[in-house]
């Protein structure tokens, strides 16, 4: 028997929106159907440059009063916008408010449409790991994630692994662990004076790589979210868990997304599968070094600009010439 079809769904869900009510409408109509006894919607406020914009955002809003279930609705409707970046950017908002009013829960944007099972999957296993632990040193889990971007490799023998990564298109966490979340980075020189990056990679290729990401981070040349949100994981040695099979298909690639205009095949509309239950744990709490170096070439190596590039080559020939200076002493 599939557990789900006799598990009773009683997790929170947020919905995070903003202008475009046609995703909204069909990530909505995949909550409808697991009916969730307490539903939060988050939509950001219009920008005064976008001409109808304020239209297009009151549409998000309307979307809630669908709710035709026994439910416990909250809003938060921002009459400003707020934007993805910055110290208070939209989802921050979205996630603090949530997180005053939960202990844990499950976080859908407007454009990550969840299977079913993906539901069931995330209550189960933020109701199995952190269960009563205070600090993550006790249990490293910090989130739950419904992305697999392995291109149908499975990772192992159970129904799921564990990664470094937090992928965030469809995802589930506790109050305990978004507390870390270090919106000004203000551990970063702490980190760096430990060496944590060392602990996640042996690479010194991929070490700069993130480091410079942290570093433009703590300048304030990029500053989004999710990134804050992976130091803080980093920062507390925390892990995510990651199905086995996709249970997020991002259908927002298009004009309107601020960052992911253009469709790619490998992360972009991917099929949904169902996860078959009951749940098989894995037997360790171990990285899957393989595959989170998969997610590294797949998802953000793609990222890397030509300076980049550059600049990793000029520190890779400093680094040989100073060896070559020590050694000629």
């Amino acid at each position: 028997m599939n557990q789900e079809n006799t598990t009773q769904f009683n997790t929170p869900v947020l919905l995070i929106g903003f202008n475009r009510p046609d995703t909204t409408q069909k990530v909505f109509d995949q909550v409808a159907k697991i009916k969730p006894k307490q539903l939060f919607m988050f939509v950001d406020g219009p920008r005064v440059t976008r001409l109808g914009e304020d239209k297009q955002c009151e549409e998000v809003r309307n979307i809630i009063k669908q709710v035709d279930w026994d439910c416990e609705v909250k809003t938060l409707f921002l009459k400003e916008n707020a934007g993805i970046r910055g110290v208070m950017s939209g989802p921050d908002q979205a996630l603090n408010w949530f997180f005053e009013n939960v202990e844990k829960g499950i976080i859908l944007e407007d454009d990550c449409i969840a299977n079913k099972s993906f539901f069931y999957f995330c209550q189960e296993i933020i109701n199995t790991f952190n269960t009563g632990v205070e600090t993550v040193e006790e249990n490293k889990i910090m989130m739950v994630s419904g992305n697999n971007f392995q291109g149908g490799k499975k990772r192992g023998d159970a129904s799921y692994y564990f990664s470094i990564y937090p992928n965030t298109w469809g995802w589930a966490t506790w109050k305990k662990s978004w507390k870390l979340q270090n919106f000004d980075i203000k551990d970063l020189q702490k980190f760096k004076d430990e060496n944590k990056i060392a602990q996640y990679f042996r690479d010194e290729k991929t070490q700069q790589y993130w480091l410079d990401i942290f570093n433009k981070m703590s300048g304030g040349k990029t500053d989004t979210w999710d990134y804050r949100w992976l130091f803080a994981m980093w920062n507390n040695g925390g892990l995510s868990v990651v199905p086995n099979k996709n249970l997020i298909s991002n259908i927002g690639f298009d004009n309107r997304a601020t960052h992911t205009k253009n469709a790619d095949p490998k992360i972009s509309n991917l099929k949904t599968e169902e996860l078959e239950f009951p749940i098989q744990h894995p037997i360790v709490q171990q990285v899957d070094r393989e595959a989170d170096l998969h997610i590294f070439q797949t998802i953000f190596m793609r990222k890397r600009s030509f300076f980049w590039k550059v600049s990793n080559k000029i520190r890779k020939w400093v680094r040989i010439l100073q060896k070559s200076l020590k050694k000629a002493k």
